[in-house]
């Protein structure tokens, strides 16, 4: 998560990530692979921070969309 600011308040945040994991179902009582399932979502939203004490503390409300595909293994 990237936040855009460096004071107490609201700010704009950003989100990227990648992850990719083997899709399988059962058929007929067997195991099949569908292939490799990948996921990269883009996020958008808003954080709000405060700081005490030393401490940072952020909550972000992110949302967006997520390019996803699956392919033969």
């Amino acid at each position: 998560m990237i936040r855009l600011r460096r004071t107490n308040g609201f700010g704009f945040a950003m989100g990227l990530s990648w992850f990719s994991t083997v899709a399988r179902t059962t058929v007929a009582g067997q195991q099949e692979t569908l292939g490799k399932l990948n996921i990269r979502p883009v996020l958008f939203g808003a954080s709000y921070g405060r700081q005490f004490s030393g401490v940072k503390w952020d909550v972000s409300l992110v949302g967006g969309y997520a390019f996803v595909n699956i392919r033969d293994t």
